[in-house]
């Protein structure tokens, strides 16, 4: 860790895909996607939400460079995006407090079966390493 180098990350200029008013409104989440960062952006007060995933590509010779991955919904009954499983599916929360995960290749949602309060559930991302951190 002490070898490694932090830098600012310039979001992507093009994001305004929900009009004027509703990028003011909008809410922006960073959550890892496979081995890149991803940047979800949804309207917070919509009933039936649209999620807009960007990824960073680290490509040769260019850095920061965002690519809209693609638009998930309209999905009803959905609070916030929590994050992805291995193959892409976007885990929310609901407007129940339950995990759902969407599986956006069908459009199909399924319950996980875990509840919490709404607005506290969070998924945390864990890779085992054989490195020792000291």
């Amino acid at each position: 860790m002490s070898e490694e180098i932090f830098q600012n990350i310039k979001l992507p200029s093009n994001i305004g895909t929900f009009g004027e008013q509703e990028i003011k409104r909008s809410v922006w989440v960073i959550v890892p996607f496979k081995e890149s960062i991803s940047l979800i952006v949804y309207c917070l007060k919509e009933v039936e939400k649209c999620y807009d995933i960007w990824v960073m590509n680290n490509e040769m010779g260019v850095e920061n460079c965002w690519t809209k991955l693609q638009r998930i919904g309209p999905i009803s009954r959905v609070e916030r995006p929590l994050g992805f499983w291995k193959n892409g599916e976007l885990i929310l929360e609901n407007s129940s407090g339950q995990l759902v995960i969407y599986d956006p290749s069908n459009q199909e949602m399924k319950t996980l079966g875990f509840y919490g309060k709404r607005g506290r559930l969070e998924i945390v991302v864990y890779k085992e390493s054989l490195v020792p951190i000291n």
